[in-house]
C-alpha cells in the first residue's frame, strides 16, 4: 500500500493531487507546525497575466508553535468578499468558469474557521471534481507517536497505516534517507510531474498555478490527462 503525506495546502498546484492520485492512502499532516508564509493559508491565481497571491487571513493566536490543526482563519464577510472579487476580476472569461466558479464559491462558502478541517474541504471537493477516489485520513486521528518529527514520524505513520511503500513531493528528496525506510520494511519513492502547459487567456504559460487555475481551463478529458501526467522515481 502506497502513502502519502502533506499538509493541508489552500487549493495546492496540480502536483498536489497528483501525489493523492498516485497513494492509496493520503494523510493530511494537521498536527505540525502551522507556518506563515507558507502555502497553508495561500495560493496563487493568474490575475492580468501574471501571478496574483489569493490568501485567506488567519488569527495568529501569538503562540510559537501552533498547530495547523489549532489554527484558524478570519472567515469574516469583507475577507470572503475580498476573494470572491479576486477570482471574479481573474477568472470571469475563462472557458469553463460558469462550470468552476459554483465550486470555489462552495468551498469559500464552508462554515468551518479551522484551518486544517477548512483545507481539507477543500481538498476532497476538488478531487471529487478531478475523480480522485484516494482514502483520505488526517494524521492527528491516527495515533501516531507526537514526540516523533521529521522522517522517524513519516515512518511511524506508514507503519500504523500498514503501508508498505511511501511517496513523497519531489521536493522531499534531500529530506529521507532509502536506507532508513528500507530498514523498517518500506520502500520510498518520490513523484515527478510531467503536466503540460495548458491555454491560459494568452502567452506566456504560468505553470505551477492554484488548482482554480487549471479548473478554469481545461475540459474534464484535459484534467484527467494532467493528473495522470506524473511518474515515481525511486529513492
Amino acid at each position: 500500500m502506497i502513502a502519502a503525506i502533506m499538509q493541508p495546502y489552500l487549493l495546492p498546484y496540480i502536483g498536489y493531487f497528483q501525489l493523492i492520485a498516485a497513494a492509496d492512502v493520503f494523510v493530511v499532516y494537521d498536527d505540525v507546525q502551522y507556518m506563515r508564509g507558507g502555502w497553508i493559508n495561500r495560493n496563487r491565481i493568474l490575475l492580468n497575466g501574471a501571478p496574483h497571491w489569493l490568501t485567506l487571513p488567519v488569527a495568529h493566536s501569538g503562540e510559537v508553535r501552533t498547530q495547523i490543526r489549532d489554527t484558524r482563519y478570519q472567515l469574516s464577510e469583507a475577507a470572503l468578499r475580498k476573494l470572491s472579487g479576486q477570482l471574479d476580476a481573474a477568472y470571469r472569461k475563462a472557458p469553463r468558469a460558469a462550470t468552476v466558479r459554483p465550486l470555489l464559491d462552495a468551498i469559500l462558502a464552508t462554515p468551518e474557521p479551522n484551518v486544517a478541517l477548512f483545507n481539507e474541504a477543500a481538498i476532497r471537493a476538488v478531487c471529487d471534481a478531478l475523480r480522485i477516489g484516494t482514502k483520505i485520513v488526517r494524521a492527528s486521528e491516527i495515533g501516531r507517536d507526537a514526540n516523533l518529527t521529521g522522517q522517524d514520524a513519516v515512518i511511524d505513520i506508514c507503519r500504523r497505516l500498514g503501508a508498505d511503500h511511501y511517496l513523497n513531493a519531489a521536493g522531499g528528496v534531500d529530506l529521507y534517507q532509502a536506507a532508513a525506510f528500507a530498514e523498517r520494511g518500506l520502500r520510498l519513492s518520490f513523484i515527478a510531474s510531467h503536466a503540460p502547459p495548458y491555454r491560459q487567456f494568452a502567452a506566456p504559460f504560468v505553470a505551477n498555478l492554484s488548482i482554480a487555475d487549471l479548473l478554469m481551463f481545461c475540459e474534464p478529458d484535459q484534467l484527467a490527462r494532467q493528473v495522470a501526467a506524473h511518474s515515481l522515481v525511486a529513492a
